[in-house]
């Protein structure tokens, strides 16, 4: 099972589970834009406040739908 689908099955059976998908292959990238509602992926190397400022986001939009 690639990173894909098992975010696929966590979203159906745990969808109070926050994941972030990485990847640097085109083809993934646009699997995940399907998948993450929020935008395009961080590329790599990763900008280390880049990073923690988009967690901090996704987990503030996701705090605000629980509301």
């Amino acid at each position: 099972m690639d990173g894909f689908t098992f975010s696929r099955y966590v979203r159906q059976k745990h969808p109070q589970i926050q994941m972030l998908l990485a990847g640097t292959v085109a083809k993934a990238a646009d699997v995940a834009a399907e998948i993450c509602e929020d935008g395009p992926l961080l590329t790599k190397p990763y900008d280390q406040q880049l990073v923690l400022d988009r967690i901090k986001r996704l987990t503030a939009s996701a705090s605000a739908r629980e509301e």
